[in-house]
């Protein structure tokens, strides 16, 4: 006997199924979007350093989770750095690339935080409470409260976002 449905295409639009989109929802999808496209930049970014076709990129790339992905960016640039031209204007390829990493990995942590949250919507106003809880070793269970809005969702969408043109730019040039 079968005790849960399976998965079933229904055809249905979002109008049809939800009705219109509210704005907070929108927000967070944005940021999936943006985030897809910073991750797929990355793994460009991988195949370009390394002068591979698409397929044998994306083996490499393919399983690779974010933190992993942006470690071996960094090494391939670091290893590159005295052989090969990289888009940092006049400033040292190492200064650059430790701001660009740094702005990676915050990405993924604000990614992060979006995802891995509740949120409480009484009303399903705009204006929402995150709610983050842990228990960890080192500072045990806590509950971290944050009110958010379709803007600050929006803001991260948009810094995910250019963290991806920053990558692109920075390989501007690159093997010239």
């Amino acid at each position: 006997m079968k005790h849960y449905p399976g998965f079933i295409i229904t055809h249905q639009t979002f109008a049809e199924r939800i009705g219109l989109p509210d704005e907070f929802s929108a927000a967070v999808g944005r940021v999936t979007l943006s985030f897809s496209d910073l991750e797929s930049a990355l793994s460009d970014s991988i195949e370009k350093l390394l002068k591979l076709d698409f397929t044998t990129a994306q083996i490499i790339t393919a399983e690779l989770s974010f933190k992993n992905k942006v470690h071996l960016f960094a090494s391939l640039v670091r290893n590159m750095s005295s052989t090969h031209k990289f888009n940092t204007g006049n400033a040292p390829v190492s200064e650059v690339l430790d701001e660009l990493v740094a702005c990676l990995f915050r990405a993924e942590q604000l990614r992060n935080q979006v995802f891995h949250s509740s949120y409480s919507r009484p009303d399903l106003s705009d204006s929402v409470k995150r709610q983050k809880i842990t228990a960890k070793a080192t500072k045990g269970f806590q509950i971290q409260e944050q009110s958010v809005d379709s803007s600050y969702i929006l803001d991260v969408a948009d810094f995910i976002g250019e963290m991806a043109t920053s990558l692109i730019e920075f390989l501007w040039g690159f093997g010239e």
